[in-house]
C-alpha cells in the first residue's frame, strides 16, 4: 500500500473537478491540489539535497499554514517520519523531547540555545524557479511503517511520542469520511495542525486559521470566528472552551455564528449545557462529541448532542457519569482498575456491564506503542492471550451499561480515597455543575482525607454559597464539600484548555490559611 495520505493527494489532484485543497488565512490564498502536490515535491527533493532519507525523523516544531504543509507531505512522499512536538511547551521539556526523538532535522520558527534548527523560510518552494532536476516520486509504504510521530499534551509527565502507522490513518481516513460525508463537509477550519494534514487526504479543503495565540482560552475570539465565516468551516473540531467561548461572542456581540455544518468537541468531559448554548447560535450545525486519544484515533466512541443530552438528564443528573456513546468500529471493554501488573488479558478479565474499572480499547486505529519508552509500552498495551488483539488502556476509570454505551467517571490518577470512601471528581463536578447552574468546577481531596473540596472560578462567587452546595452532597449520599473560589478561570492544559489541573488546585486549597 501507499501512505494513505499521500494517496488521498494524489486522488485529489487526478480529480480535474478538485478546486483547493488548502485556505491559508494568514495570506487568504488557496491552493490547487496540483499546486500543492507541485510544492510538496519539490520540499521533498531539497530535504533529499540535505540527506533526508526514508524512515529519517524530523522534528518540526513551527506555526502551521501552507510552508508547514508543504513540508509535511514532502517528508511523506520521500519516507520520512514527521514529528510533531507542541511548540507551546517549555523550552527545556521541548529540548528533552526532541533529544529523545534523536531527529536528523529539527525544522524551528525560533532557535534553540545548544541545538542545530532551520528555519521554515527554507522550505518555502512557492516562488521558486524550478531546477530542472526530477522531484521524487513517492516512497511505497508498508500498512505498519510510521508515518509520522505525535506527542502527548504532558498533562501526566513527560510529552510521550506515539508512532501513527499507515494502517492506523487509513482507518481513521475511512471512519471520518462514513461519519460526517452526508453532511456535505467540503472544508475543515482546522485548529490543530495535525487534522489540517489529514483533512487534505480525506478531500476537504483545509483552512488553516491565522491567530495570535492558539491555545482555546485565550485565542482572539473575533478574529477566529471571522476567518471561520470568511474562508470556511464546515466541520470544526475544538475545545469545550472554544465553544464556549464562541457561543457568549456570537450572543454578546449580536454576530452571526460561523456557518458550520458538522462541530466536534472532546479533551474533557463535556457539559450539556455547552451544547445547548451552541445549537442555539448554530442551530443549522450538527453536534458530536467523539472519545479518542492521541494514542487511540479519533472517533474510539462517538456520541451526537441530542443523545448526549437524554442520556445527560437520564443518568449524568444522576451520579451515573458522562455518556461517550457506543464504539465505532472498535471494541471498548473495562478492567479492575487496580490491576497495574495485568499484561495480558483474555475474556474473563473484562468486567461485567456496570462494574467500574479502567476502560481499555482494541481496534484498527488504536497505537502498538510509544515511541522509546520500552516500558510505558510494556504497560500501556496488552496483548490478548485468546485471539491475539491489542488492547490499550485509556487510563480513564469508568464502565459499560446494559446498552454498551460507555461512560466516564474519571481520569484513572484522579481517583481518589478518602475517609468517605471513593472519589471520581469528573461525575461529582457534572454532578454539581449541574444542579448548581455553573459551568465549570473542580472536586479535589488528598488521598485519605477527611475533606473534600469543591472549588469554582472566581466569577461564580455570589451565585453559589455553601449552603446551596449541601443539599446536593446530601442528595446523591457525597461527603459535603467545603466550597472554595479560585481567583480566576480554574487552572487548566495548555492543548485543550478544559482538563483541570486538579493537582495544582489540591495545593491552593489545602494551602489556604483556615483550610
Amino acid at each position: 500500500m501507499s501512505n494513505p495520505l499521500v494517496q488521498g493527494l494524489i486522488d485529489r489532484f487526478q480529480d480535474p473537478a478538485d478546486t483547493g485543497v488548502l485556505t491559508d488565512c494568514a495570506t487568504g490564498r488557496t491552493v490547487t491540489a496540483r499546486q500543492f502536490w507541485d510544492d510538496s515535491r519539490q520540499v521533498a527533493l531539497r530535504l533529499r539535497r540535505m540527506g533526508i532519507v526514508r524512515g529519517d525523523r524530523v522534528a518540526v516544531t513551527m506555526p502551521a499554514g501552507e510552508v508547514f504543509a508543504h513540508l509535511i507531505y514532502g517528508c511523506f512522499i520521500i519516507g520520512a517520519v514527521p514529528a510533531f512536538v507542541d511548540a507551546g511547551t517549555s523550552r527545556e521539556v521541548l529540548a528533552r523531547c526532541v533529544e529523545e526523538l534523536d531527529p536528523a532535522l529539527w525544522v524551528s520558527a525560533a532557535p534553540v540555545p545548544g541545538h542545530t534548527t532551520h528555519t521554515p523560510d527554507r522550505f518555502d518552494v512557492r516562488h521558486d524557479v524550478p531546477s530542472g532536476e526530477e522531484p521524487p516520486e513517492p516512497e511505497p509504504a508498508h500498512p505498519d511503517d510510521t508515518v509520522l510521530l505525535l506527542y502527548t499534551s504532558g498533562t501526566t509527565g513527560l510529552p510521550k511520542g506515539v508512532p501513527w502507522t499507515c494502517s492506523q490513518l487509513a482507518s481513521y481516513l475511512r471512519v471520518q469520511r462514513q461519519s460526517y460525508e452526508r453532511f456535505g463537509v467540503r472544508s475543515e477550519f482546522a485548529f490543530f495542525p495535525h487534522l489540517g494534514i489529514k483533512a487534505i487526504a480525506m478531500g476537504r479543503r483545509a483552512v488553516i486559521p491565522d491567530l495570535a495565540q492558539t491555545q482555546p482560552a485565550l485565542l482572539p475570539i473575533a478574529d477566529a470566528v471571522r476567518q471561520m465565516s470568511a474562508y470556511g468551516c464546515d466541520y470544526v473540531f475544538a475545545s469545550p472552551v472554544f465553544w464556549q467561548r464562541l457561543t457568549a461572542y456570537c450572543a454578546d456581540a449580536g454576530v452571526p455564528a460561523p456557518p458550520v455544518k458538522v462541530g466536534a468537541t472532546a479533551g474533557a468531559a463535556v457539559n450539556q449545557e455547552m451544547l445547548a448554548g451552541l445549537a442555539r447560535v448554530m442551530p443549522q450545525a450538527r453536534l458530536y462529541v467523539p472519545y479518542a486519544s492521541t494514542e487511540a484515533l479519533m472517533p474510539i466512541t462517538l456520541i451526537d448532542a441530542e443523545t448526549l443530552a437524554d442520556l445527560t438528564e437520564r443518568g449524568t443528573k444522576q451520579g451515573r457519569g458522562v455518556p461517550l456513546g457506543r464504539a465505532v468500529d472498535t471494541r471498548v471493554a473495562v478492567i479492575d482498575s487496580a490491576a497495574t501488573e495485568l499484561r495480558h488479558v483474555t475474556d474473563a478479565d473484562f468486567l461485567a456491564p456496570g462494574r467500574i474499572g479502567e476502560l481499555v480499547v482494541s481496534g484498527p486505529r488504536v497505537t502498538t506503542e510509544y515511541f522509546r519508552r520500552p516500558a510505558l509500552t510494556e504497560y500501556a498495551k496488552l496483548r490478548h492471550t485468546e485471539d491475539g488483539s491489542l488492547w490499550h488502556r485509556m487510563g480513564d476509570v469508568g464502565y459499560l451499561d446494559e446498552d454498551s454505551v460507555v461512560w466516564f467517571l474519571c481520569r484513572k490518577k484522579h481517583v481518589v480515597d478518602t475517609e468517605f470512601g471513593r472519589v471520581y471528581p469528573d461525575q461529582q463536578e457534572q454532578l454539581y455543575n449541574h444542579h448548581l447552574g455553573v459551568y465549570a468546577s473542580a472536586v479535589v481531596a488528598a488521598e485519605g482525607a477527611s475533606r473534600v473540596f469543591l472549588i469554582l472560578p472566581e466569577s461564580s462567587s455570589g451565585r453559589v454559597k455553601q449552603e446551596d452546595v449541601v443539599p446536593v452532597a446530601e442528595r446523591f449520599s457525597l461527603p459535603v464539600p467545603t466550597l472554595l473560589f479560585y481567583p480566576g478561570p480554574l487552572p487548566s492544559d495548555r492543548r485543550h484548555n478544559s482538563k483541570i489541573d486538579r493537582e495544582e488546585l489540591l495545593v491552593w486549597a489545602t494551602g489556604r490559611e483556615g483550610a
